[in-house]
C-alpha cells in the first residue's frame, strides 16, 4: 500500500496519513504535494479513527524491508522503468551475439555504455537499501539516504 503522509511529520511520534493508494496505482513526483512523501507500507501500519489516519506505533520497524524496498523501486523505476530495463538487456544480448565481446562497433559502445550506466545506478540504489535495513532513519525517503539521481534512461 502506498501511504502518503508530510515529510515533516516522519521525526514525529503522530504521522498523520495524508491518503492511501494500492500499489498498483503510479502516481508520479508531480502529483504529489511538495511537502509530501510516498512509504510503502502493509495495511498494519494504518490505524483510523475519529480523529483521522494515522501510522500505528512501531509502523517504521514493523515495515522496514517493505519501506526499503518500496523506496528503492520508485527511484530506480524512475530512471530505468522496467520496460526499459528488458529492452535493454534484450539489446545487450543481441548485440553482444551478433559483434562478439570484442567488436563492438562504436555505435554499440556508445548504447552498453548507457546501458551500464543505468544498471550501476540500479545497483547504487539496492545496495543502499541494504545498507539502511539495520538502522532505519526517521526520513527513509530523504535524498541523503540515497546515491545522487541518476539522469533518466536514453533508449535508442
Amino acid at each position: 500500500m502506498q501511504v502518503f503522509v508530510r515529510r515533516s511529520s516522519l521525526a514525529s511520534d503522530e504521522v498523520i496519513v495524508l491518503y492511501c493508494l494500492d500499489d498498483a496505482i503510479q502516481i508520479t513526483p508531480e502529483m504529489q504535494a511538495p511537502d509530501s512523501t510516498v512509504l510503502s507500507l502493509g495495511p498494519n501500519a494504518i490505524q483510523t479513527s475519529m480523529h483521522g489516519t494515522r501510522l500505528k506505533a512501531g509502523w517504521r520497524e514493523a515495515n522496514a524491508a517493505r519501506l526499503l524496498r518500496g523506496e528503492a523501486e520508485r527511484r530506480i523505476l524512475a530512471v530505468f522503468p522496467e520496460h526499459a530495463q528488458r529492452n535493454a538487456a534484450i539489446e545487450l544480448g543481441l548485440m553482444a551475439g551478433q559483434q562478439g565481446d570484442n567488436a563492438w562497433l562504436k555505435r554499440a559502445q556508445q548504447r552498453r555504455t548507457e546501458i551500464e550506466r543505468v544498471f550501476a545506478y540500479v545497483n547504487a540504489v539496492r545496495l543502499a537499501a541494504q545498507r539502511l535495513t539495520g538502522a532505519l532513519p526517521s526520513d527513509p525517503t530523504a535524498d541523503s539516504h540515497w546515491p545522487a539521481r541518476a539522469a533518466a534512461y536514453k533508449a535508442d
